[in-house]
């Protein structure tokens, strides 16, 4: 397979490069799967799992399996066994792969101080969105569910449990990664939680653009900052974790 795809080019191919790169994550994948090759285009759904737990994109995530194809052909050909191609075609799994790769990107953790700033200049309905993810430490794709009460797979976005002392809201990200451990409770121990809640109950609340976080925010900071900036805001006030 090596021969094949790989070595014949010269070492310092670019082309060569990448495809050495695919190819050792197609490795990986291969060795998690732990699977003949005959029984790959089975195995969909743990491939899936895979890539979004490793945020891979969509584009990374397709060349691995494109690789895997073309080496599970050549090993069942070798083996005189029956080989089907994987096919990665189920398009809610798609935008949760597409959503775990562009949430997980590193940034730095918002501060208060920049949050609060933020409050008087930029549109309302931008500044209750960061205000909503920071104060209860969500996902982008979390915060925007809080707009309905039912999630395309039908469970229930968010609800309040102690009297209204808990937040509980529902985790899509991990639909794929840990099924039975779908949501999150947050305790309400703040005046500015309080608000949040009740910015989530108006609804009135945007996702701001990426041309609108790059200016607005710091350098380095994305709007998964607000989950990390939720965490060590939390840790500093002496929140058991």
């Amino acid at each position: 397979y090596e021969n094949t795809n790989i070595l014949f080019l010269k070492d310092d191919d670019p082309t060569r490069l990448r495809r050495e790169q695919i190819w050792m994550a197609a490795q990986k994948l291969i060795w998690h799967l732990n699977i003949h090759p005959s029984d790959w285009f089975l195995s969909a759904d743990l491939i899936y799992r895979y890539f979004a737990k490793k945020r891979y994109s969509w584009d990374y995530s397709q060349r691995i399996v494109s690789a895997m194809n073309r080496y599970g052909y050549l090993y069942c050909r070798l083996t005189a066994s029956l080989f089907s191609s994987v096919v990665l075609d189920d398009k809610k799994k798609r935008a949760l792969i597409e959503s775990n790769a562009r949430d997980g990107r590193e940034s730095e953790p918002l501060t208060t101080d920049v949050l609060s700033e933020l409050q008087g200049w930029i549109p309302k309905e931008k500044s209750s969105w960061l205000w909503i993810a920071f104060w209860f430490g969500l996902r982008p794709q979390e915060v925007d569910m809080l707009k309905t009460r039912a999630w395309h797979d039908g469970m229930v976005t968010w609800w309040l449990e102690d009297n209204e002392k808990t937040l509980v809201v529902y985790q899509p990200k991990l639909q794929m990664i840990r099924p039975k451990r779908r949501y999150r409770r947050v305790p309400i121990l703040f005046r500015e939680q309080v608000m949040a809640l009740q910015m989530i109950r108006t609804g009135d609340f945007e996702r701001p653009s990426d041309k609108q976080v790059a200016k607005w925010l710091p350098l380095h900071v994305s709007l998964y900052g607000c989950r990390h900036g939720f965490a060590c805001h939390m840790d500093q006030r002496g929140v058991d974790i």
